[in-house]
């Protein structure tokens, strides 16, 4: 796609109502180069530096341009590299939002947040300026990550296709009768908006990430409890729902672990799905504050390992992807449909939620914990800070296993009103599931909550 005229020829011009007599100028330079070479007439233009002004549409079509791509302003400020979808009908084909803008200093969760802005009907149109760009570093992409980026759209069966080729999908000469007006109605909208989701989604000041039902009680019932007394925003991510302990999935469907089928898996799931939202309405943790990611139940490690594009299958529930039984997964209520298994999406997920709850503390299994999901819960959610660029202070507790060698850098002494709502919330976990936990209350009420707090290493520098 090219931009007013190939490197070398002419200046890389940012269209204004004051130049608008070079552009066919240069355009008409391009297809001779192109006329030269054997190369078909550029059908696709681009916007110099996004600059855009509504008067260049005309000059556009009469040079034979069907498609033009501006960039995320002016419904967002230029320098986050935010956008919209393109909405054929609604935008002009001369005036193609980008959904997202690539900047260096790009997570994977920034480059999934514009992907995904490709559904019902609208188009996600992706800006790379350069790959590297060395000349104008602060829109460089780095050659690894759009290595990932990629990664992700074939991970997740997204279409790709060159501009030019929307021909395909959307008739070029179907024009709005204004179109500024979808732009400003959008900008209003955004405007609108943003004090309203503020207000839902105010900063948390604790929040506890387990990997299963009922780790979040056992680690931190009485940080919460404590929290909570004291006026502050609690908020929970349980990341798998406890669908890949055939034992209990037996007890639960009344049967041989022999004879247990994938739904059986998934109705033990919704149980402990079940049993978190009791305990959690018992400590007092609001529902809407409790989140289930639907990642899978023991295959969290082999999830932090992959670096393929191919999902892991759960080899219990032969799921591939986030589901909810009796909540909806996290990435399907937010982005309407489910995450494939991979450790892309799951860090990605992550961020999201620290990046969107800012929360003063965060905690997550120790990765010195015996049990393999609770060693990758840790990485995972180390990675995904150091990603979010968290600045709060990051806490680790251990449920199996022996405790680290270094003394604990928090100790919670919990009120025996609170060692009772402890109890109480892990019987809230025993529920339909005897005899596999019936000892989950006697093993894991204790009156002092140990943690650890650990530092995350920034990024280094590529």
């Amino acid at each position: 796609m090219p931009r007013l005229l190939p490197r070398r020829a002419h200046p890389h011009l940012g269209l204004s109502d004051r130049n608008l007599n070079e552009i066919s100028t240069q355009l008409d330079t391009i297809a001779q180069r192109c006329r030269e070479h054997g190369i078909p007439a550029p059908t696709s233009f681009a916007f110099p530096g996004n600059a855009i002004t509504p008067n260049a549409l005309p000059i556009l079509r009469t040079n034979g341009i069907q498609f033009a791509r501006r960039g995320g302003a002016p419904e967002h400020p230029y320098e986050g590299g935010r956008g919209v979808a393109y909405e054929p009908g609604l935008d002009h084909p001369l005036l193609i939002p980008s959904a997202g803008d690539s900047r260096p200093d790009w997570a994977l969760a920034d480059f999934i947040q514009a992907a995904e802005k490709a559904r019902d009907g609208r188009i996600a149109v992706l800006q790379f300026h350069g790959v590297p760009d060395r000349a104008h570093p602060w829109v460089n992409t780095p050659p690894e990550k759009f290595e990932a980026y990629l990664d992700y759209l074939v991970a997740n069966q997204y279409r790709v296709i060159a501009l030019r080729d929307l021909a395909k999908y959307v008739d070029p000469l179907k024009e709005p009768r204004d179109p500024m007006a979808v732009i400003e109605a959008r900008k209003k909208a955004l405007a609108q908006a943003a004090p309203l989701k503020e207000v839902r989604r105010a900063p948390l000041d604790v929040l506890v990430i387990a990997p299963h039902p009922d780790d979040e009680v056992i680690g931190c019932a009485g940080v919460m409890l404590q929290a909570l007394e004291q006026k502050k925003r609690v908020g929970v991510v349980v990341i798998t729902s406890g669908d890949g302990y055939p034992a209990l999935a037996a007890v639960v469907a009344r049967k041989d672990i022999a004879q247990l089928t994938p739904d059986d898996f998934l109705q033990a799931g919704a149980l402990r799905q079940r049993h978190s939202l009791r305990a959690m309405a018992r400590i007092g943790v609001p529902q809407d504050e409790l989140l289930f990611l639907g990642y899978p139940d023991s295959g969290l490690e082999k999830i932090h390992t992959g670096t393929g594009s191919t999902p892991i299958q759960q080899v219990f529930t032969k799921k591939t992807a986030t589901y909810g039984v009796s909540v909806t997964d996290y990435h399907s209520l937010v982005h309407g449909r489910p995450a494939t298994y991979l450790r892309a999406n799951l860090v990605a997920d992550l961020v999201e939620i620290i990046r969107d709850r800012q929360p003063k503390e965060i905690y997550v299994t120790h990765e010195a914990d015996t049990h393999g999901d609770h060693r990758a819960a840790f990485w995972l959610v180390r990675d995904a800070i150091r990603s979010a660029r968290h600045e709060g202070d990051f806490f680790t507790y251990v449920v199996h296993g022996a405790p680290p060698p270094e003394p604990p850098s928090r100790r919670v002494t919990l009120t025996q009103r609170q060692v009772d709502t402890k109890r109480a919330a892990l019987q809230d976990h025993q529920a339909g599931t005897s005899p596999i936990h019936d000892k989950l209350a006697a093993e894991y009420t204790k009156p002092e909550e140990l943690f650890w707090k650990v530092r995350v290493e920034p990024a280094a520098a590529k």
